[in-house]
């Protein structure tokens, strides 16, 4: 839109304009530092967000109607626009709800949730209809992508647009509001801006989360190799290509903007970036939420940024492509479990439990969930569906979908590790217990029996350390745990009464018959063994793992669903 360019040269042109603008950026700079919001700035409307001591996540107020507008295909900062303004219009009231992704349907959601809705013709209706919500308009700078996540955050603390240079004009015409602060050619590099965000923003800002967001999305993520960061057990995961390069990342604007949440993208991976998360970081409590996810996340970046939440004791809840969550933590749902089928007879056999992964994974129970839910192959054989029990705070809606659709052949497993992913051998164990209590009330609130676990912080998967397991163990009506993914599974029993089981990964249909077929050239016919196997979720569907475990011989193989696996050891 070279049409809206908005530059310094343009501003100058006007000297009413720069004069107010001028007065307003003065008036931003020195009164946010500190511990004094701008208030000349502030909306005078009313935050309706609840969020208890006890909840992770916090509570919107509930939503009765909702304008929706699709903003697939605009150009990345007008998404970033109407994202973050969804979040300052949906923290009073959900009232906005925005077509951002489309992989399980465009209404799929939107439909389940039964409010009324009306469409509008263009996201640029939204200032209109909701007029006094934004005071301003903070300006990034795309040749230091790090402004986008600092203007985010002040935006979202000042109620204001963030917006970029090109998007300016457009946006002053839309709602007549001045620009208080511009971040371009502000800071010499990322380090700066942070910094001075640190001083300047995050006083200000919840401190019951975080969230880390990348700036902007590559063109494409090459095939990555995973045998260095997780060992054997991961060949290699091709993630999808069609993002356009260098594009701003718009995704979880909505929730960060609402909750006032400190934005940032530091890699831990890198010392200096790791010095300065780790300053970050000392500014929030244990069992704070890190929300979003980390850079090069799927080159290590994963395994050192849940190293480092997990000393801190932050659990890490990954949601950077979760669209919406400031609508759907508005919904109520009544969350009753599945009924348990009766458990099958021990017998001399191969107990097969087949683990569908990633549900640790907030967008992905959003998103590749609903796809692979969907399969029609699914409910013909015992399947476990990795699951968010965080999706009692943030998506019930989610939760209540999967469980009212289940089979008596589908069960759910929370995890990973409980209430937030988290590397149990890097956590604190003496400092364990808030982590536990928390788990234990979000499998209690979500009828969760069985807990899987991923702990692998040098990339190689770790036995559970015994006084964690022995936590877990106090856990009310904890089954079982599924530990990692190893080449050499084990059955251990913690405190007596828990069932720790480590498994093997596939993500191929020819893998899982190697595992299969292996648990069967070691099977002896003197007693039962067992067997947990995981699929991929990114790779695997149901319809390609289900005709492999019908085809099994039954009288070797029983697959079945984890907590039978576990009630059986």
């Amino acid at each position: 839109m070279a049409e809206n360019r908005f530059s310094r040269r343009t501003l100058l042109k006007s000297g009413a304009v720069l004069a107010t603008v001028g007065t307003l950026a003065f008036e931003l700079e020195h009164k946010l530092v500190g511990k004094h919001l701008l208030t000349s700035l502030s909306s005078g409307l009313q935050d309706t967000i609840s969020w208890p001591p006890n909840q992770l996540l916090p509570t919107f107020s509930q939503p009765t109607s909702l304008d929706v507008a699709t903003i697939i295909g605009l150009p990345e900062d007008q998404q970033l626009l109407f994202s973050a303004f969804q979040g300052l219009v949906n923290r009073h009231k959900p009232e906005i709800y925005l077509l951002q992704e489309d992989e399980e349907g465009r209404l799929t959601w939107l439909e389940e949730m039964g409010i009324p809705y009306r469409f509008l013709s263009s996201p640029w209706e939204l200032f209109a209809i909701h007029p006094g919500v934004a005071r301003s308009i903070v300006l990034y700078d795309l040749a230091l992508p790090d402004t986008i996540n600092v203007a985010s955050t002040m935006a979202s603390i000042t109620n204001s647009l963030v917006c970029s240079e090109s998007l300016a004009n457009a946006a002053i015409e839309a709602t007549g509001l001045l620009i208080s602060t511009s971040f371009v050619d502000r800071f010499s590099d990322k380090f700066e801006a942070y910094k001075w965000a640190i001083n300047s923003l995050l006083p200000q800002c919840t401190k019951r989360a975080l969230v880390g967001l990348l700036p902007m999305l590559p063109m494409s993520t090459p095939p990555v190799e995973l045998v260095p960061y997780f060992g054997e057990v991961f060949p290699q995961y091709t993630p999808q290509e069609n993002l356009e390069p260098n594009v701003v990342n718009a995704y979880f604007r909505d929730f960060a903007t609402a909750i006032k949440a400190f934005t940032f993208s530091l890699s831990p991976q890198i010392p200096e970036e790791l010095e300065l998360f780790n300053e970050i970081l000392f500014h929030f409590d244990p069992m704070s939420a890190y929300l979003g996810w980390f850079p090069n996340g799927a080159n290590g970046g994963e395994v050192s940024g849940v190293t480092l939440l997990s000393e801190h004791q932050l659990p890490v809840c990954a949601s950077d492509d979760f669209v919406n969550m400031s609508v759907t933590s508005g919904l109520r749902a009544t969350i009753t479990s599945p009924p348990l089928p009766p458990v099958p007879l021990l017998q001399n056999k191969i107990y097969v439990t087949l683990t569908f992964t990633e549900g640790d994974n907030l967008e992905y129970c959003e998103h590749h969930m609903r796809v692979l839910f969907d399969d029609p192959s699914r409910g013909s054989t015992p399947l476990n569906w990795s699951i968010s029990p965080l999706l009692f705070d943030c998506a019930p809606i989610l939760m209540n979908y999967y469980y009212s659709n289940a089979s008596s052949n589908d069960c759910f497993i929370g995890g990973p590790s409980g209430s937030g992913y988290m590397f149990p051998s890097c956590w604190p164990s003496n400092l364990i217990e808030a982590y536990i209590n928390a788990t234990a009330d979000y499998m209690a609130k979500t009828g969760l029996t069985c807990i899987y676990s991923l702990n692998h912080p040098q990339g190689t998967a770790l036995d559970m350390p015994t006084n964690v397991a022995s936590a877990y163990a106090t856990i009310p009506n904890l089954n079982g745990i599924l530990n990692d993914w190893t080449s050499n599974p084990t059955v251990e029993i913690a405190s007596g009464t828990l069932p720790i089981v480590s498994g093997q990964l596939a993500s191929t249909p020819t893998e899982l018959t190697n595992f299969l077929n292996g648990a069967k050239n070691n099977f002896s016919g003197n007693g039962p063994i067992f067997l947990s196997l995981g699929a991929l979720s990114w790779n695997l569907t149901p319809s390609e793992v289900v005709p492999i475990l019908l085809g099994l011989d039954s009288s070797i193989y029983s697959v079945v669903r984890v907590d039978h696996f576990f009630s059986l050891i």
